[in-house]
This record gives C-alpha cells, structure tokens and sequence, in this order.
C-alpha cells in the first residue's frame, strides 16, 4: 500500500523535487486543493484525494501524482519552446 498511495507530506516531497519550488504549490495550497469543496477551483489534473480504511489522513494515488507531474513538465516543457 505504501508504494501505491502517497500521503499529503510524500505528494509535496514528490511534487518539490520533481518540480522544483517555483511549480509546486505551498503546503496549504495542497491541502486546499484537496478538498472536495474545491473542486472546480483546483488545477486540471490535481489528484484525487481518497480516504482509505483504517487511515486518518487522506492519500493520493501514485499513478494520478506521476500524470499530474507529466503535465506539468510537458506545459513547462512548451512555455520554454
């Protein structure tokens, strides 16, 4: 399940040091992003949050954070272009 799923604190890890500083967002950012009352307010391709049994904080999976990333660099990638 680990290697599956990411926590709020591993998303941000993972988003800084494939992104940099300067794309990812801020811890509360994040956090609000993923809230289902942001929904229409948060960035194409954000992450789902879900809420997995037996765990209190809510877990994003590897695969969306690996295509929300792709998305990202290939934007980035286009702006430099």
């Amino acid at each position: 399940m680990a290697s599956e799923f990411l926590d709020i604190d591993e998303l941000l890890a993972e988003l800084r040091r494939r992104l940099g500083d300067k794309l990812a967002p801020k811890r509360e950012t994040a956090r609000c992003w993923s809230r289902p009352s942001w929904r229409r307010r948060r960035p194409a391709g954000w992450p789902q949050a879900l809420k997995l049994p037996g765990v209190k904080r809510l877990h994003f999976r590897r695969a969306d954070v690996e295509r929300y990333i792709a998305s990202i660099e290939r934007m980035a990638e286009s702006d430099h272009a």
